[in-house]
């Protein structure tokens, strides 16, 4: 499994990978996009997001599926599930994420 992780504050964190916020935002960077876009120039690929707060050692983290990411081409206003309203501009990052699938017990 190829896994991309990210750092969140925790006011954020508790609200990421969880319904109504699906998605992850990210300020255009040197960094973000070496991370989503490879050399080549094409996205890179990854299975899973790992989402972490903050960078305490034992932090707490959650895992949820990648799904993909786009990438704002004019301003935008992205409304989160608190109401805090933040402004996107052209080159910043939305990242999908998905639920991961529920693992079923399987009885003998």
């Amino acid at each position: 499994m190829i896994k991309l992780n990210l750092t969140l504050k925790q006011k954020y964190y508790h609200m990421t990978g969880e319904p109504g916020k699906m998605y992850e935002l990210r300020r255009k960077s040197r960094w973000i996009t070496s991370r989503l876009i490879g050399k080549d120039g094409n996205p890179k690929r990854y299975d899973q997001v790992e989402l972490y707060i903050g960078y305490q050692r034992g932090r707490e983290t959650k895992l949820r599926q990648y799904t993909g990411f786009y990438v704002f081409t004019c301003k935008a206003i992205v409304t989160l599930p608190s109401k805090e309203r933040i402004e996107m501009q052209p080159g910043d990052y939305l990242i999908f994420l998905k639920q991961p699938p529920h693992k079923k017990n399987k009885h003998p």
